[in-house]
């Protein structure tokens, strides 16, 4: 069927075998036709039954809701009376039939009762789950309760295992806040209809062998016919005419370089196809020619475009539109090339003269592009040049600042130096004087030493009397405490004996005159005892006296005991004090001696001192020059902040 010869016969006979097979269709069609009117129609009355028949119920089972909720003005009782009754209502054969309904509380959506699944009464339920094909019925069945429509989904049948279509219908009761709904499988009424168009499409398949049979048999006579018309008529010249534009497209594809012209000499259509095609061969060979020439010119630009040329531009035309826009968009590319290199060469000639004032600014350019990276960097170049020749400048300025300080400081060390040198030579006498006053002192505080050490052992000796002197004190107020003893056993005896003289002078009295003579010896007896106790009292204030003296002297001799302790401490703190002076003493003589050796290298290094700054001075002078030379080199440069 490639060949044209088929083609050409396919196209004879498809007049003939399109009208018999049209009639076929027409004959098939019309058959199709009322085979399918008769199971639409079937179809729609049964649905219509099944239809009606669940509006029935729910209409009626609405009635019954409002019977119920007429006699009863209680709601909560109503429904509970409500879902008593509907919950036990069956129809269908199978008593298969069942009611349910929907009530919303808020957002959400709850089964009011559910006449199967009484476990789901009072449950929350999920509008938006869809069935098996995606579509959200329980959210259909709300909406259409108040529209009174039917609403169609799939849902798995009891007791088996299979996905069928369902046709339900839900009505909203207002009083209840209900969407009640019931609903049966349709796949009995399918059923019936694909038996009835089983038998119909037999029919039909019957009539369809038959036409089929027929319209190969005319087709194979027409063919036979029509293959010797064409074989004389159309196949040669339409052969040559395939070859030509087989070679043609060669030409085109460049797999060949030569193209020969169809023949054109034949005035029938193929003679005029050819003649048109040799004028198209004749026009695409000097479009070629010229694209071929332009493209040339093209890459020999290119090639002086990428070897950093761009004063020339393509000058070929030719009529290909496309390649003609190629060519202007190519040469608008060298000239903005050559214009953005021309302003980046005039900004780098000013930076060359040491101008960098100016920015480099690029027209036209794509942002994120290469010309808009180099614009950044030369800018950022210019700008860090600019900040590299501030700093210069401020650095110069400050070093040229610093350089006449630093001269001016070394002048001032110069002299410093000077009166320095003057000032050791000075203290470098001092020192030889101190030196020999303090070797003088040394021997005194040795001397000083001795002396102390005399006093100490004097007053040691003078220590150990005066505790011999307390002790004796001490040995004297035993005797006098024993002498108070004995004193006071005489009073007491005094006093006695001047008791017992005055009773013996009772006595007498009371004796009379024989007790005369005893009473005057009573009264002598008694100016015994009290001259008696008049002496002891005597003796006693004596030793009274005696041992006041005695505590005094002790008193006294403790006092001295504490103040040779005291002076014995001090003259140890003073021994220890000059033994001190004399380790200082030594250690200053030692000490001075570093000194005098300090002042003496001290002054070598004066000297050195006084010629480093002799050379300091004169690196500060050429620093104040290199200073110079900074500050007038940048200068010489312009660029934004040099002032």
């Amino acid at each position: 069927m490639n060949s044209l010869k088929s083609k050409l016969l396919l196209i004879s006979i498809l007049p003939l075998m399109v009208t018999i097979i049209l009639l076929s269709i027409v004959n098939l069609s019309s058959l199709t036709t009322h085979n399918q009117s008769i199971s639409k129609l079937y179809e729609k009355d049964m649905i219509s039954e099944k239809q009606q028949l669940i509006k029935n119920q729910i209409l009626g089972i609405e009635g019954m809701i409002k019977a119920v909720l007429l006699k009863n003005n209680d709601i909560k009782k109503a429904k509970q009376e409500i879902i008593y009754l509907i919950s036990s209502v069956r129809y269908l054969k199978n008593k298969s039939g069942y009611f349910f309904a929907y009530e919303q509380k808020n957002s959400d959506y709850y089964f009011a009762f559910h006449g199967t699944k009484k476990h789901l009464n009072g449950k929350k339920t999920n509008i938006t789950k869809p069935d098996v094909k995606g579509f959200a019925f329980r959210q259909a069945l709300i909406k259409n309760g108040t529209l009174d429509k039917f609403t169609s989904y799939h849902y798995k049948k009891p007791n088996t295992d299979k996905i069928l279509k369902k046709m339900a219908y839900s009505k909203y009761i207002k009083e209840l806040n209900w969407t009640l709904v019931t609903g049966i499988y349709i796949d009995d009424v399918y059923k019936q209809i694909n038996i009835m168009e089983k038998i119909n499409n037999d029919n039909l398949n019957q009539n369809i062998t038959q036409t089929a049979i027929i319209t190969i048999i005319l087709l194979l006579i027409s063919s036979i016919v029509i293959t010797l018309i064409i074989k004389k008529v159309f196949i040669t010249p339409i052969h040559n005419f395939k070859n030509g534009i087989i070679d043609f497209f060669k030409y085109l594809n460049k797999e060949i370089d030569t193209i020969k012209y169809l023949n054109d000499k034949s005035k029938d259509e193929i003679g005029i196809m050819s003649k048109a095609v040799n004028e198209n061969i004749n026009k695409t060979k000097n479009l070629i020619e010229d694209d071929n020439k332009l493209i040339n010119d093209a890459k020999l630009t290119m090639d002086r475009v990428v070897k950093g040329l761009y004063n020339e531009t393509i000058q070929g035309h030719t009529s290909n539109k496309s390649l003609e826009l190629f060519k202007d968009s190519v040469n608008n590319m060298i000239t903005g090339t050559k214009q953005n290199f021309s302003d980046i060469n005039k900004i780098l000639e000013e930076y060359a003269h040491l101008d960098y004032r100016n920015k480099l600014v690029l027209k036209n350019i794509e942002e994120g592009g290469v010309f808009e990276l180099l614009v950044k960097d030369i800018n950022k170049l210019k700008d860090a040049i600019t900040n590299m020749l501030i700093d210069n400048k401020q650095n110069g300025l400050t070093l040229q600042d610093s350089s006449t300080t630093l001269l001016s400081n070394v002048n001032n060390i110069n002299t410093s130096s000077n009166k320095a040198a003057v000032a050791l030579e000075e203290t470098s006498a001092s020192l030889e004087e101190i030196t020999s006053n303090i070797s003088n002192n040394t021997q005194n505080v040795i001397q000083m030493a001795k002396y102390g050490n005399d006093v100490k052992n004097s007053i040691s000796k003078g220590q150990n009397l005066a505790n011999q002197t307390t002790k004796a004190m001490d040995e004297i107020n035993t005797e006098v405490t024993e002498i108070n003893d004995a004193i006071s056993v005489i009073d007491q005896i005094s006093f006695q004996t001047n008791i017992l003289s005055l009773n013996a002078a009772v006595e007498a009295a009371t004796a009379g005159e024989a007790g005369k003579g005893f009473a005057v010896v009573a009264q002598e007896v008694r100016n015994l005892a009290s001259r008696s106790a008049d002496a002891a009292n005597e003796i006693k204030a004596l030793v009274q006296n005696a041992t006041n003296k005695a505590n005094n002297g002790k008193k006294i001799a403790d006092e001295m005991i504490d103040g040779y302790t005291d002076l014995n401490k001090s003259i140890s703190q003073t021994l220890e004090l000059i033994s001190s002076v004399e380790s200082a003493s030594k250690e200053q003589q030692s000490e001075i001696e570093q000194i005098n050796n300090a002042i003496t290298s001290l002054d070598r290094q004066t000297q050195q001192n006084a010629s480093t700054t002799t050379a300091t001075k004169d690196i500060a002078i050429q620093t104040q020059n290199i200073a110079q030379i900074i500050v007038n080199d940048v200068n010489e440069k312009e660029f934004i902040g040099k002032n």
